[in-house]
């Protein structure tokens, strides 16, 4: 993935271990935490598969998806329907 990859995955680790939670989340519980949420929005489910790259689907087969839908679909996300199915975190003990 070269040399980018190699960065974001440093400052990834830097910002989890700044959270001090266990489990510690990973870049792919991220993802499909965001999917999750942005489902539970009412998101089209072909916005979602092409902000989070999990499949082209038929957008990615037949068209493309216009900048403005992308946007728009991030600006009216919420994150309020409790608590995620991919990863829920808890403060580490204190030692």
């Amino acid at each position: 993935m070269g040399a980018w990859w190699s960065q974001v995955i440093k400052c990834w680790v830097k910002a989890v271990r700044a959270l001090d939670v266990d489990p510690a989340p990973t870049i792919k519980d991220i993802r499909h935490m965001w999917k999750t949420n942005a489902l539970s929005s009412g998101q089209d489910s072909e916005v979602c598969k092409a902000i989070t790259g999990h499949s082209r689907g038929m957008a990615g087969r037949y068209g493309r998806i216009p900048d403005n839908k992308i946007v728009e679909a991030i600006d009216i996300m919420s994150f309020e329907h409790g608590k995620s199915e991919t990863w829920a975190a808890r403060k580490k003990a204190a030692r």
